[in-house]
């Protein structure tokens, strides 16, 4: 009887009392107990559950395990909804559920969920968005820029902005000296055009060339008076090679004078240069012998040169008249004789007093050359024999004829032939033999040994099976052996012989095996090796055919059951079917005959379809419903069929969203976007707000866009519109303006300088001068550019450039250069500067007061004065240290006016004079102002 029979006989008792027949009639049997949880149904809230009893732990399954009345109560978690899958939930949206609800995460710390880039510990990028939840935008990604007026990619580096992003109009790079002007700035190229084009300080470095004074007018200038220019000035050459400037009989191309002057410049003085000098020789060489072939007539001893010219090769100092011979071909003592006996380096030779090309050792001669009668080689042991010498040919004599030191040696004419016995046996080797005078130790007259290093083999031995030719007839291991061996033939060439085919032999025969326990000769198939297959053979050779587990026999299985389904842990190979077994192994129980694939699942307890699950849809079993989100209504989608109710189902559907705990039949609708009632709309019944799409994220909608309806705002919109361009972050009602983008940042209709309120007031770069704006310290604007700073009489004087000579643009300001009248009264020139809408030049460091010094003197390349009221002191210039020819050629003035110059050295008081013209040669002097 099943046991799912039987538990439906005690429900069908119910309530009605149990009598024991041997206890009569008033005796009450115990409670029923059915899921045997030691609780009965009056105490159990669910006796059919042995996971449900007032003790046990309540666990999440959807069930009041604790029968408390509360289903799940403290198992339960609160997750947060991820809408943008970055791995943090929104604080805002959450849900108490036992397992991890699709789109929520166990956090909820995200301060912006419809952002993926926006979450705790994420990179802050530059986008205008709280990227890392710290409620500061963009922090940490403002830096400092440079502004870069002229665009040429350096900026200011007094002139700094801080930015988001590097934008058009700045620079990540100041240094700039002149940001007015895109053709100055560090690395530039210089030009000769008075600027300081790559702002290293120095103006037309480079590019100027050293000109130097010809005093003289002899074509050659003089080193130590030098003037940097950009073209040839009067009076100036372009090379510096002139000795003597004031003589112009003194050059690098006049002719040499005995004079004691050093007429040419080559820094010697009267050489060769006077008839009634005397005549030297040449010592190339250095060896104090002269060369008769080279001479110089000169007033005193020229370098390199000698009185006497006895030097046959003045190109080697190691050959002169005395000097050391030596064997090279030359004369190197001057003698006349070239390579004499005993010159250093010859080879040495040796006597041959027999004439048999040998020399005597004993005799050696050094010479450059082989003399008569001596030879090189000195190997002679005896140089009185002719016959005796090395490579002489060794006779049985007694005597060393070839000089080797041994006498009558192997090989010797006349000698006889031995063969050696290496082994002792008494028979020589035929291949070791010895030409010799006398018969040499272990070798014979005799060549018969076959093996002459082995003692076994000899002529006459006894052959045994030692795969050695004993007896030297020619044959190994012969059938005359005394020790051969017994084998057997192997027809079959299966490894096993017959018993009854045998012969002897040393080695084993082709065809011949030394086991003889084969049972059938004649087939393969049969061996004592070999495993016994189904062919009604003896494979095995155990005197049984087909016996036991042959190898191509089936594997059968037990069938106890008898229900046509084997025992997988019984098998049996065997060649045919055994009584009791079967081919199938598919009985998962094989004492039962209700068990077995294709059976009928039950409601019983057992595996009745062999499918490894236990009342898995059972024809008898109930419908229950997947509950993901515990909300007590199943997703209709994942029916299930049991006869127990699996952990997590419901008996009843009618959950459209089952990730969301506010999502089943009969919710209440809230604004989420979501269709909680499940009746198919969204946010129904609920009021609804307009939101604008926000395409750049910055909270501020396109209103030229389509708006939607909604009772929230949808990802990518705003309630609030107003946005002038929503394809920049940067750009918003409540964005900060960027006067140096050309972008309207704020919206208000003006982008940079037109934007009064945000750029124009306070942005430097605003303010230019004749623009027709009055900016900061102007106080009006005429709109003209051509007179100046653009501004009339009434509010500021404009610079007056009449009789302007030339200018320059030097430390940020320019440098205006006149000539002054020498014909009008100093004090006429007192408010010179200033009433022109200029200050008197002042130098601002020791380059700019030279480059005022070095430019007004190429004007005219003359002796400079520079009018100033700046007072001047020996050798310095408004503090500065400026180079002059002398430091008394600086002068200090006590008027209000007063001078500096270049060259010469008388001073100057302008006022003394009453007039500009300080130099007596020069009717007119440089007045220097500076201005915009």
């Amino acid at each position: 009887m099943r046991y799912g029979m039987f538990v439906f006989s005690l429900l069908a008792i119910g309530c009605e009392e149990l009598k024991d027949p041997n206890l009569g009639d008033d005796v009450v049997p115990e409670a029923l107990d059915a899921d045997q949880d030691g609780y009965t149904s009056g105490e159990d809230c669910d006796d059919s559950n042995p996971e449900v009893s007032p003790d046990a732990e309540e666990v999440c399954d959807g069930i009041d395990n604790n029968c408390d009345g509360t289903v799940d109560e403290g198992v339960t978690q609160t997750f947060y909804a991820d809408a943008d899958q970055d791995g943090f939930g929104n604080p805002e949206i959450s849900t108490d559920a036992c397992q991890l609800p699709d789109g929520y995460v166990g956090n909820g710390s995200d301060c912006n969920d419809i952002d993926p880039d926006s979450y705790p510990s994420a990179p802050e990028i530059c986008d205008g968005e709280d990227n890392d939840c710290n409620g500061t935008p963009d922090d940490g990604m403002n830096q400092l820029y440079y502004v870069d007026m002229d665009r040429d990619g350096f900026g200011d580096s007094d002139q700094q902005v801080e930015s988001c992003d590097l934008s058009d109009g700045l620079s990540t790079v100041g240094g700039d000296c002149d940001d007015s002007d895109d053709g100055v700035f560090p690395t530039a190229p210089e030009d000769c055009d008075g600027l300081d084009n790559d702002c290293d300080g120095d103006i037309d470095e480079g590019v100027t060339q050293l000109y130097f004074m010809d005093s003289d007018g002899d074509g050659f200038g003089d080193t130590n008076m030098s003037i940097a220019a950009c073209v040839l000035p009067s009076g100036y050459v372009s090379n510096d090679h002139d000795c003597n400037d004031e003589n112009e009989a003194v050059s690098p191309d006049a002719l040499e004078s005995c004079d004691g002057i050093d007429n040419d410049c080559d820094g010697d003085v009267d050489e060769g240069a006077s008839l009634e000098a005397d005549d030297w020789y040449e010592d190339n060489d250095g060896d104090g012998y002269g060369n008769p072939t080279v001479t110089l007539r000169a007033c005193v001893q020229p370098s390199g040169y000698v009185s006497n010219s006895t030097d046959c090769n003045d190109n080697n100092d190691s050959r002169f008249p005395g000097a050391q011979e030596y064997c090279n071909t030359f004369d190197d003592d001057c003698d006349g004789d070239v390579d004499e006996i005993g010159s250093i380096g010859g080879s040495t030779y040796y006597a041959d007093s027999d004439n048999d090309g040998y020399g005597n050792p004993n005799t050696p001669l050094s010479a450059c050359t082989q003399p008569i009668g001596y030879v090189t080689e000195n190997t002679d042991c005896d140089d009185y024999d002719n016959d005796s010498h090395p490579g002489a040919v060794e006779i049985c004599d007694g005597e060393d004829n070839d000089c080797d030191t041994l006498t009558d040696e192997i090989g010797s004419l006349g000698s006889a032939i031995y063969y050696q016995d290496t082994d002792g046996d008494g028979f020589g080797d035929p291949n070791v033999s010895q030409n010799n005078c006398s018969q040499p130790s272990g070798f014979v007259t005799n060549d018969l040994d076959c093996d002459d290093g082995s003692m076994a083999s000899y002529p006459g031995n006894t052959e045994v099976c030692d795969l050695i030719d004993n007896d030297c007839d020619g044959n190994i291991d012969g059938p005359n052996a005394t020790d051969a061996l017994l084998f057997f033939i192997d027809d079959d060439n299966d490894g096993y012989g017959n018993p009854n085919a045998s012969v002897e032999s040393c080695t084993q025969p082709s065809g011949y095996v030394a086991d003889n326990t084969d049972c059938d000769d004649n087939s393969n198939l049969a061996a004592p090796n070999l495993t016994e297959i189904c062919d009604n053979i003896d494979n095995d050779c155990n005197g049984a055919v087909d016996d036991g587990q042959a190898l191509q026999g089936m594997l059968y299985y037990s069938d106890a059951d008898q229900d046509g389904y084997g025992n997988p842990n019984m098998p049996l190979q065997a060649c045919s079917q055994p009584n009791g077994y079967v081919a199938d192994s598919t009985d998962c129980d094989d004492y039962d005959n209700d068990s077995y694939p294709t059976a009928t699942e039950y409601c019983d307890g057992e595996d009745n379809d062999c499918d490894t699950f236990v009342d898995n849809s059972a024809v008898d079993g109930f419908v229950y419903f997947a509950d993901n989100d515990g909300d007590g209504f199943g997703d209709p989608t994942t029916q299930m069929q049991s006869c127990n109710m699996p952990s997590g189902t419901v008996t009843q559907a009618g959950d459209c969203n089952d990730n969301d705990v506010t999502t089943y039949s009969g919710a209440t609708e809230i604004c989420d976007g979501v269709d909680n009632n499940c009746n198919g709309t969204l946010d129904d019944g609920l009021s609804l707000t307009t939101f604008w799409l926000d395409t750049d994220a910055d909270n501020w909608g396109d209103s030229n866009q389509p708006s939607i309806e909604a009772c929230s705002a949808p990802s990518g919109y705003t309630d609030t519109d107003g946005d002038c361009n929503d394809g920049n972050a940067n750009i918003s009602p409540d964005g900060i303006e960027d006067c140096l983008d050309g972008l309207d940042n704020d919206c208000s209709g003006n982008s940079d300088c037109d934007d009064w309120d945000s750029c124009r007031d306070i942005e430097p770069t605003c303010w230019v001068c004749g623009d027709g704006y009055t900016d900061v310290n102007e106080s009006c604007d005429d709109n003209n550019l051509l007179d100046g700073d653009g501004c009339d009489s009434t509010c500021q004087s404009e610079v007056d450039t009449s009789g302007l000579y030339n200018s320059w643009f030097s430390e940020g300001r320019t440098i205006y250069v006149f000539q002054s009248n020498p014909n009008l009264p100093l004090s006429d020139y007192n408010n010179f500067c200033t009433s022109r809408g200029l200050s008197w030049f002042t130098p601002v460091s020791s380059s700019d007061a030279q480059t005022a010094i070095n430019t007004c003197y190429g004007y005219d390349n003359h002796h400079t004065w520079i009018i100033t009221d700046n007072p001047t002191a020996s050798g310095t210039w408004n503090g500065y240290s400026v180079t002059v020819d002398s430091p008394g050629c600086v002068d200090f003035s006590s008027s209000g006016l007063s001078a500096i110059r270049k060259w010469a050295c008388s001073y100057c008081d302008p006022e003394s004079h009453n007039t500009t013209s300080c130099w007596d040669s020069h009717d007119y002097d440089w007045l220097l102002c500076e201005g915009p």
